[in-house]
């Protein structure tokens, strides 16, 4: 509730943005489409964040001369917020389902409700209807001249972006249970699939204000960037130290899929021989063929009723983070990207806007779900 309640102050400027992109997605729900149809309202029902959307309606006003600073955002930048939410809700029902994850945000995914099929077409309907929107005369408008360029280019990054996300899941596919993953490529594959679309949502939100110069571009772009890279590492500590009735998923799940994180590769980089083969054996396990060694371990409990094994690995591996500093170092490169974010937006104009970026570069390595 509290992480809730700071949202709703960070997000105040951009509130009657925010419900007018909220009505719009769900008018967008098609009437004739079943199964799509009821489980897309599922998954809107369900909420989330918003973070993307938020983000290109912020940098939108952030962009903005201080006597412009009221006026209603365009409806091109309202279906470029719409756009991002679809394509970011696409990547997770995909995710999820490659992932075999049974949770998403306290609920059960879509593809442990109505199966693998469902799941691959509801990914694909959201991924094509945010290209719909994205390359929509209302919104690529050859005979508005004045702003064609700019709107093209927002909507050039932004397909260029979600192509990006497909190159870095791939990356990290082919890097699942490898114990010589390096801190570089961790890096590597979350600013493609992480950093790079939220850093494509905030230079966007500049891209569709005509008042916007080009330092202020760069400057939104970078913001997004160190913000994304902050924000995914504290989405990876949570998912192995966060409750997972905030988290609203099981904890571990990361290590399940065989995924080596920030604060898994310093403690391989640093444990004592005898807890680097310790977590070397899970992980080398994680990828056999058959499925990752917890998903294999979970569905044995199950039939058993039992899962302390379970929960006893997980928490000696919290332990091992904890006693190694992995986790106080992984916070501590967080926080330094979050603050580098804030630096970024110093040649931007002070406003409500920009103060709730500042804010929500502050909230995401704190932040507890």
């Amino acid at each position: 509730m509290k992480v809730k309640s700071e949202l709703d102050q960070i997000y105040e400027p951009i509130r009657e943005d925010l419900q007018a992109m909220e009505k719009r997605l769900y008018e967008l729900i098609p009437d004739d489409l079943e199964p799509i149809s009821t489980v897309e309202r599922y998954i809107l029902d369900n909420g989330g964040k918003r973070l993307r959307p938020a983000l290109v309606l912020l940098s939108a006003r952030a962009a903005r001369s201080s006597a412009n600073s009221d006026a209603s955002l365009s409806d091109r930048t309202i279906s470029f917020a719409i756009a991002a939410e679809l394509i970011h809700t696409a990547t997770l029902v995909h995710d999820d389902l490659l992932d075999g994850s049974v949770l998403r945000r306290g609920h059960r995914t879509i593809n442990s409700r109505w199966g693998s099929e469902t799941a691959v077409l509801l990914g694909d309907h959201l991924y094509l209807k945010a290209t719909e929107i994205l390359t929509d005369g209302n919104v690529l408008d050859p005979d508005d001249l004045e702003e064609f360029k700019q709107v093209y280019r927002a909507s050039n990054l932004m397909l260029q972006t979600a192509a990006k996300i497909f190159k870095g899941e791939v990356l990290q596919h082919r890097k699942r249970g490898k114990l010589s993953t390096t801190e570089e490529d961790y890096f590597r594959i979350i600013e493609s699939k992480s950093a790079s679309f939220i850093s494509s949502c905030c230079m966007i939100g500049a891209l569709m204000n005509g008042d916007a110069c080009m330092e202020m571009d760069k400057s939104l772009a970078n913001y997004g960037l160190n913000l994304g890279i902050a924000f995914q590492i504290r989405d990876d500590i949570l998912d192995i130290m966060g409750d997972e009735k905030k988290i609203g998923k099981a904890v571990g799940s990361d290590l399940k899929e065989g995924r080596l994180t920030l604060p898994i590769i310093h403690l391989m980089a640093n444990a004592v021989d005898k807890d680097r083969e310790y977590l070397g054996s899970i992980l080398e396990s994680s990828v056999d063929g058959r499925g990752s060694l917890f998903s294999r371990l979970w569905k044995n409990f199950r039939r058993s009723g039992n899962n302390t094994f379970n929960k006893r690995q997980i928490q000696r591996i919290r332990e091992m983070l904890t006693d190694h500093d992995s986790i106080a170092y992984s916070i501590e490169v967080a926080s330094n990207f979050a603050e580098t974010a804030k630096r970024d937006l110093e040649a931007i104009p002070d406003s409500q806007a920009k103060q709730s970026l500042i804010s929500l570069a502050d909230q995401v390595v704190k932040r507890e779900n």
